[in-house]
């Protein structure tokens, strides 16, 4: 898919990696919906992308991903004022915690599991049935935030580590739909990141931030979501997003899986 094809929903779009990408579809001539819990920040971001790319191109909606109906109306809006079917969600919106994990009385750690694995899954599997319902055998997309640490010990956040793991898990299985239904689904894994989680990150636990090489441009992890979009062949794949590149996760058994890739 070129970015210009895109009819998008991106989730957690009020700031962050979610306005980004949004900016990133809309600077190459698509179309996007941000949605967000902060319903300040999305009205603000939405009214300033809209003066930038024009009304006809972006809208918003809140949208609280726990919610089990709030995916079917993200998508009727969405395709309502678009008049066209959406044919790219990207499930952006996550917490970090309250890194409270080992406190005897902490329940943050279900809405992280809730909002950053449960939610995206609902997501998805939402988008599929769409993609199929509506496309009629064009391709749709589906991009997975996920995070390094989904692929490595995260001993402050266990429950963020266990959620993101779970998002490159869920996405990898989903690679067969390229074949069967020409839907795409990947995960972006990247280290921390100059937004504003990465910054309290690197405030809190700097001995993890300088462990990753620091943080990672906003624009690194941007051009990824844009190539991750343009490569044909890039279906349940996982991206190792780091400074110095990004590349193709390697796991055991991709290479009968996958074929090889431009990344």
């Amino acid at each position: 898919m070129e970015l210009h094809e895109a009819v998008a929903i991106v989730t957690g779009g009020g700031r962050g990696f979610g306005r980004a990408f949004a900016e990133e579809i809309l600077t190459n001539g698509g179309k996007a919906m941000i949605t967000d819990v902060n319903v300040h920040e999305l009205q603000a971001t939405g009214k300033e992308l809209q003066r930038k790319y024009g009304e006809r191109n972006v809208c918003w909606d809140r949208q609280n991903v726990t919610e089990k109906d709030s995916f079917p109306r993200a998508f009727a809006y969405a395709s309502k004022y678009f008049k066209q079917p959406v044919n790219l969600l990207v499930n952006n919106a996550g917490i970090a915690g309250d890194m409270t994990f080992y406190e005897p009385d902490s329940t943050n750690w279900e809405a992280v599991v809730d909002i950053d694995l449960v939610a995206l899954i609902r997501g998805s599997k939402f988008a599929i049935t769409e993609f199929k319902r509506t496309l009629n055998g064009k391709e749709g997309v589906i991009v997975n935030l996920g995070s390094m640490a989904g692929l490595t010990t995260t001993p402050f956040g266990p429950e963020y580590a266990a959620a993101k793991a779970g998002v490159v898990g869920f996405t990898r299985s989903l690679y067969q739909l390229k074949k069967s239904d020409n839907i795409r689904c990947f995960c972006m894994c990247p280290g921390f990141a100059e937004t504003n989680m990465g910054r309290q990150a690197d405030e809190e636990i700097p001995e993890y931030t300088n462990m990753m090489g620091g943080l990672l441009p906003v624009k690194t992890v941007v051009d990824a979501f844009a190539a991750g979009i343009r490569e044909p062949d890039n279906a349940g794949r996982v991206q190792r997003i780091m400074k110095k590149n990004t590349t193709y996760y390697r796991f055991p058994g991709d290479k009968a899986l996958f074929p090889n890739s431009k990344l």
